[in-house]
């Protein structure tokens, strides 16, 4: 139990936080903290959930594997490419989360699901490149009629509603919110 404590005591010290503000964050007293740090008792996961969400790199101080944060670096990229592209990052995590769902959900395959198709994925990014504006605008847009409607649609019937509104709107030429929400209505499963 003393490397758990140590590498506890490192994450706190990482985060900068003193025991008493850690250990009010975490749900429990100073003296807990105290004691789980040196070695003497070990959290429960309500405390190990407590310190995930402030940042604490929980696999690292329950196995000492330092493990790289995937997301940060992810958000880091991001934000280059809304600077570069002129799209914005939460557009850009969006559609990664969507992707990131989609792949979740390939994991757990029933008969007859459906999977954003990898054209599809290189159209979506495609007009992300070329038409940043628009497809932002119809991304958007898509979120707000789900809401509105208190729904979500599948990671491919949100690419392929995208896609279809984005042609849409190239040939008109203008971009129509009552299209939108009539395609996701119509898209709801």
């Amino acid at each position: 139990m003393e490397y758990f404590g140590s590498r506890l005591k490192e994450e706190r010290e990482r985060l900068d936080l003193s025991q008493a503000k850690f250990a009010e964050a975490c749900g429990v007293g100073k003296t807990a903290q105290f004691n789980y740090e040196a070695g003497e008792r070990f959290p429960d996961t309500k405390y190990l959930g407590h310190a995930a969400t402030i940042g604490v790199n929980v696999e690292y101080i329950i196995t000492g594997r330092k493990t790289v944060e995937w997301r940060t670096g992810l958000r880091r990229v991001l934000a280059q490419l809304e600077r570069r592209l002129g799209v914005s990052a939460i557009t850009l995590e969006g559609i990664v989360s969507l992707i990131a769902e989609d792949e979740q959900n390939r994991r757990n395959v029933t008969w007859g699901s459906r999977h954003v198709q990898d054209g599809q994925l290189a159209l979506l990014i495609d007009a992300v490149i070329d038409e940043s504006g628009l497809i932002d605008t119809i991304l958007h847009a898509i979120g707000g009629a789900t809401l509105k409607l208190e729904t979500n649609l599948p990671p491919d019937k949100f690419v392929r509603v995208a896609l279809m509104l984005l042609q849409q709107f190239r040939e008109s030429g203008c971009f129509d919110e009552t299209k939108v929400n009539d395609a996701v209505a119509l898209a709801i499963p």
